[in-house]
């Protein structure tokens, strides 16, 4: 099978979280994302943890609504919009409402073409247009599930990124070169 136009909502459960209220924001416990700590996990690789929620209210939200898992898809919907982060195996956070949304990879995609693509130009212009009209950039569920995606076999994807990996190593090695 060759590649195919589609769209987000035929690939993945698109989600959000359920709220949670200022008043149950912690100092300690279970790290608590905004879209602000999904940037930070985008660009650097790690966040500052500063928002918690308890260990027992995770529990509640997990056990009830579910929490991202290993090769979930982390996108800031607010303000910053269209920073992704892959959750790792291990990552134990709960993130903010409409502010982060959760691409869920029950179909095991290659999460990395997935940010890629998230990152295209392609992409970037659907997020940036169907934002227009509002103070902030926001990226709402909705229109999330309706983006349109060119969408290659799995093989195809791994070997995108493997391609994508090895030119910007070989640019790390010129840039550390010069």
């Amino acid at each position: 099978m060759g590649w195919c136009m589609t769209n987000i909502e035929s690939l993945f459960e698109a989600v959000s979280a359920k709220r949670v209220l200022k008043s149950e924001w912690k100092n300690k416990g279970i790290p608590f994302y905004r879209a602000r700590e999904i940037v930070q996990l985008s660009k650097e690789g790690i966040a500052d943890k500063d928002l918690f929620v308890s260990k027992e209210h995770y529990s509640e939200l997990k056990e009830k609504y579910g929490v991202p898992s290993c090769d979930d898809i982390m996108i800031s919907a607010v303000g910053s919009i269209g920073y992704t982060y892959i959750v790792k195996k291990g990552d134990v956070f709960y993130y903010k409402d409409a502010s982060v949304l959760c691409l869920k990879n029950t179909n095991h995609w290659n999460p990395t073409f997935f940010k890629i693509w998230l990152a295209s130009p392609f992409l970037q212009e659907q997020m940036y247009k169907n934002s227009k009209g509002t103070t902030v950039n926001t990226i709402t569920l909705e229109k999330l599930k309706g983006y349109v995606i060119p969408l290659p076999p799995i093989t195809e994807q791994h070997r995108i990124v493997s391609k994508v990996e090895d030119l910007f190593s070989q640019l790390d090695n010129i840039a550390s070169s010069l």
